[in-house]
């Protein structure tokens, strides 16, 4: 898949691209987004970072809320999701940045070094 995140000077996230995998987009359906689209799912929060690889993708909040969607391989949620859904797991933990890849993804706590 190919696509990429945006993020508004008024923190909105936007995507746009094309993906085989269910949901990677975050719009809810398997379309493709040839325009930057709104994730309306989180449009209530201030996204400070997205992220993705071509079957999962990830973001952060200013509330260092991370949610991930796509992939259940890679988001560890229980199914492949097609809109952002809070990982629990990684919340609470003081992680600032994240990075998605093909096989795996990476959260960074800057103060745990």
């Amino acid at each position: 898949g190919h696509h990429c995140f945006g993020i508004g000077q008024n923190d909105w996230c936007f995507v746009w691209g094309e993906t085989k995998q269910v949901g990677a987009l975050g719009l809810g359906t398997n379309a493709r987004a040839t325009t930057p689209f709104l994730i309306r799912a989180l449009r209530k929060q201030r996204v400070k970072q997205a992220c993705c690889s071509a079957i999962h993708s990830l973001c952060i909040t200013d509330q260092m809320v991370i949610y991930g969607w796509g992939s259940k391989s890679l988001t560890l949620l229980d199914n492949d999701t097609k809109e952002p859904t809070p990982l629990n797991f990684l919340n609470g933990k003081g992680l600032k940045r994240l990075a998605a890849a093909n096989t795996h993804s990476l959260a960074w706590n800057p103060n745990a070094i």
